[in-house]
């Protein structure tokens, strides 16, 4: 009996969800079309050379009912106009990942210009079509090629495997993940996901020499995307802003809050706007134990790799405008 009516109360919760969720959905464009802010400007020319040439190694999930920041990510990058996107290479991560998402939404968008490969599907997989584009790709351009790591980074340690010169022709790697303390949305602590997923590749990466810059846990937290921000997607095509309000109100569901953040961002914009930040250069000597959990262990002594790890975002206003300015462009 009592599994029966913990059955029914899961339904009647499933139900009551689709409800809010279409409800809210209804509501949220209709405050679209209010008066607020204005985040919408055209698009202006940037010069070929002037432009950061970047490729974006992500797990994509927009277009599922789970995590939409890597396709927020994405649509960025394709309406940023100095951005010079190179490709995409995709892997493991979030629990519905699939290829399919990420060149679902590059057909949608009328970028089917930009290539896209397949990279891990679990740990340890080998040089995959993701590991080789990316070694000739910054081997093609040394020192010119940035990397957005938006996911595992286990596509990047393939890479090496298959060019030993390719953390040395990177000019930089952005990367998503870790914590230096223990993490909390809402009402519930949460795990690490990206750099624990593939530990061994991440130490890799860390201890390459690279130029890398590592937005933790913590400092993404100064990124919340709440209910009333979606009036400002004046343009943003209709089918992902209803995937990024499910989301929110998954994010309600879960934690208790009224927004979800938008982790992957702080690296992408960082990449073009460092002005946003302040960096933060220090020693990072974790061990593959302390990596498995996603930790990142501050050496007092100044022994380990030297990163920046920026503590936050020191210009939200700038920040948060520079993304819907560009995430608007999609759709015009």
């Amino acid at each position: 009996m009592k599994v029966v009516k913990k059955i029914l109360k899961g339904i009647l919760f499933f139900i009551l969800s689709i409800v809010v969720l279409v409800a809210g959905f209804f509501a949220i464009i209709i405050f679209n079309n209010s008066n607020g802010e204005d985040y919408t400007k055209d698009s202006y020319e940037v010069n070929e050379e002037d432009k950061i040439k970047v490729i974006l190694d992500c797990d994509n999930s927009l277009g599922s009912f789970w995590e939409v920041d890597d396709g927020l990510v994405l649509s960025y990058l394709l309406n940023k106009p100095e951005a010079d996107l190179l490709g995409v290479t995709t892997t493991f991560g979030n629990r519905t990942y699939d290829h399919k998402y990420t060149v679902n939404m590059l057909e949608k968008a009328g970028r089917t210009d930009i290539p896209v490969f397949k990279g891990e599907q679990t740990p340890n997989d080998g040089i995959t079509d993701a590991a080789i584009f990316l070694a000739e790709t910054v081997a093609m351009y040394p020192g010119e090629v940035s990397i957005i790591a938006a996911g595992p980074v286990g596509n990047l340690a393939a890479a090496y495997e298959y060019d030993n010169n390719f953390y040395n022709n990177v000019k930089q790697i952005t990367v998503m993940g870790g914590y230096t303390e223990d993490l909390t949305m809402g009402n519930r602590e949460i795990d690490e996901l990206n750099l624990s997923a593939d530990y061994k590749a991440t130490y890799e990466m860390i201890n390459s020499g690279a130029n890398v810059t590592i937005m933790t846990g913590q400092a993404c937290l100064d990124a919340p995307f709440k209910f009333s921000d979606f009036k400002k997607l004046k343009y943003f095509p209709a089918d992902w802003e209803f995937f990024c309000a499910f989301w929110t109100v998954l994010n309600k569901v879960g934690t208790g809050n009224n927004y979800f953040v938008v982790w992957d961002m702080l690296p992408t914009i960082y990449m073009f706007h460092p002005e946003y930040f302040e960096d933060n250069y220090i020693y990072i000597n974790s061990t593959l134990e302390d990596l498995e959990k996603g930790y990142l262990k501050i050496s007092d002594s100044g022994e380990g790799a030297r990163i920046n790890v920026p503590d936050g975002i020191f210009d939200t206003e700038s920040f948060f405008e520079d993304m819907f300015v560009n995430l608007n462009r999609q759709g015009r």
